[in-house]
């Protein structure tokens, strides 16, 4: 509330290579979540059309 403790924790000794190689897995992660959850509804799809 306020702005008076931040959300985000920052590790200023981590190398900045390994801040962004988590950030691009947390990013290819919900890629992946997205690319799954959309082929299931496509799937899920095709099969109704065919009933």
């Amino acid at each position: 509330m306020l702005l008076r403790s931040h959300f985000v924790f920052f590790d200023y000794e981590e190398p900045l290579v390994f801040f962004y190689l988590d950030y691009i897995a947390v990013m290819g992660l919900f890629v992946l979540i997205g690319n799954y959850i959309c082929a299931g509804l496509r799937r899920s799809m095709s099969s109704a059309d065919k009933k």
